[in-house]
């Protein structure tokens, strides 16, 4: 007649087989969690490589188009010449677009008088990549800064009648190459 059976134990003994479960599985999530953060971030560090790419590009051109004066060449580092300012959208797959603002800079370090009086000038045009609204949004920067400098060098001529720069052609030891980032 009496026969009760006690269940109280078996939901205990569940939520204990739960906690042991979660335990063991939780440390097994992390590695491919640090995974996927690492891939994100390359993903961005190659999206921003390819801004500043596209951007030493543009300058290419104004330099081949001549519209970058010589007077703006001819300044050394402290006094940089502004070359162009202007925002571009960085679209992150799955993170959504991003505003960056580029600001691109140009200068001569050294200078050369050729044959002829030709003038040399090997300058650097630095690229900065900022973004205005997002804290910290370049994840793998360490220091949590806000901007991200590109640095790249070009050999820039101008003969002796012309008014205006004339880029050389790219050689084994002139090709315009990133520095650091």
């Amino acid at each position: 007649m009496n026969r009760r059976r006690c269940y109280h134990f078996l939901l205990l003994e569940l939520l204990i087989a739960f906690t042991l479960f979660a335990s063991c599985i939780l440390p097994l999530t992390h590695i491919p969690m640090k995974a996927f953060e690492e891939e994100l971030k390359t993903y961005q560090r190659l999206q921003l490589h390819r801004i500043s790419d596209e951007a030493m590009a543009e300058v290419k051109a104004q330099l081949f188009k001549n519209e970058i004066p010589w007077e703006k060449l001819d300044v050394y580092k402290n006094n940089k010449s502004l070359i162009f300012q202007d925002s571009v959208t960085l679209d992150l797959k799955g993170l959504g677009a991003r505003s960056i603002e580029r600001t691109g800079y140009i200068f001569s370090s050294s200078r050369k008088k050729g044959k002829n009086q030709d003038q040399h000038r090997l300058v650097e045009i630095e690229i900065k990549l900022t973004t205005p609204k997002a804290k910290n949004f370049f994840v793998f920067n360490k220091k949590r800064r806000n901007t991200l400098s590109f640095y790249y060098k070009a050999l820039v001529s101008q003969k002796s009648g012309l008014e205006e720069p004339k880029p050389s052609m790219p050689t084994p030891t002139a090709q315009i190459v990133p520095l650091t980032a």
